[in-house]
């Protein structure tokens, strides 16, 4: 009989979500046609996230557990209000790392680390049993392995370059995950509508680099306020938008008949989705530069799975 990857019992296995359901079933609700589309195959429309068979059943509820409490008391209230202020306990912490550990345990299970240098290995390894313990309770806090959340909204200004026309598209509605090795971070990054979350592996910027992104182990609140991140991490959010800006590009006239005929098919759905409202405020901030990436479009591209990106 297989191990489950967190409580290591021999138990029968499941195909556990990465990112978890709820996001892709939101992301479907919401937005223009019903559709995704994910990876390196723009051209190719998909009903639910990527999976593996990582967790045991009792394990799985336990994940299921933070992950309710994440989609009702933060992700749908921020997504429907991004002024509201939201209280937070214990179990935004455990959500989180639940789903850090999962990304960065699925790139080590499918060989993607494999050309990270040998001395950041080590300390990979140490990431993932750290975060492991901690969702066990066998241990109080991830320690230097922060949880960094970084929620976001629709652009009203920017001064950062390199920002693709459909950057409003990326923040509001895509799905992304990523393993990010740059000079000074190895960072596990993955992206929600609206929220960032950044799962220190390596780090040494300074203190003053991260200013109110750090999730709290117990307590804590959201609310609108200035965030500062470094350098480097501005960057890779940049760079993932333009990778997906790229998936939009891609797509064949046969696929764009086919988005345009669900849209006619229900004018009414696709006016008012989430995916229109983004498409808009791509056009108010870019102008007709935003026409350029792509029409309204099926949502959450996700670019494939890869080895680590060296960033910065």
């Amino acid at each position: 009989m297989p191990t489950c990857h967190l409580c290591r019992e021999d138990r029968v296995i499941r195909q556990s979500h990465i990112i978890p359901k709820f996001v892709f079933d939101f992301v479907k609700r919401t937005s223009a046609t019903g559709y995704m589309r994910m990876g390196t195959e723009p051209n190719r429309r998909v009903q639910d996230g990527r999976k593996r068979p990582l967790l045991c059943h009792g394990c799985e509820q336990l994940f299921s557990g933070w992950e309710g409490s994440f989609a009702q008391y933060l992700f749908h209230p921020y997504c429907a209000n991004t002024s509201v202020v939201i209280d937070y306990g214990p179990w935004l912490c455990k959500f989180l790392v639940s789903v850090s550990w999962r990304v960065l345990l699925f790139y080590k299970l499918e060989g993607h680390l494999d050309e990270i240098p040998t001395l950041h290995r080590g300390t990979i390894e140490k990431a993932l049993e750290t975060w492991r313990e901690y969702l066990l309770n066998m241990r109080p806090h991830p320690g230097v392995f922060e949880q960094h959340l970084l929620p976001l909204d629709a652009l009203k200004s920017a001064n950062v370059p390199g920002m693709p026309p459909s950057m409003n598209r990326y923040v509001l509605r895509a799905v992304d995950m990523d393993v990010s090795m740059g000079e000074r971070t190895i960072v596990v990054y993955w992206k929600l509508p609206r929220f960032v979350v950044l799962g220190l592996v390596v780090n040494t910027e300074s203190r003053s680099s991260w200013v109110g992104t750090r999730t709290a182990v117990k307590r804590g609140k959201i609310s609108p306020r200035s965030y500062v991140l470094p350098k480097t991490i501005i960057e890779l959010v940049m760079d993932q938008a333009q990778k997906a800006d790229g998936l939009m590009r891609g797509l064949s006239s046969r696929q764009q008949e086919l988005i345009s005929k669900a849209v006619l098919n229900d004018i009414e759905r696709a006016r008012t989705s989430e995916s229109t409202n983004a498409f808009i405020k791509d056009i108010e901030f870019f102008g007709l530069a935003a026409l350029d990436a792509s029409v309204v479009d099926d949502d959450a591209s996700m670019p494939d799975v890869e080895a680590p990106r060296h960033a910065g």
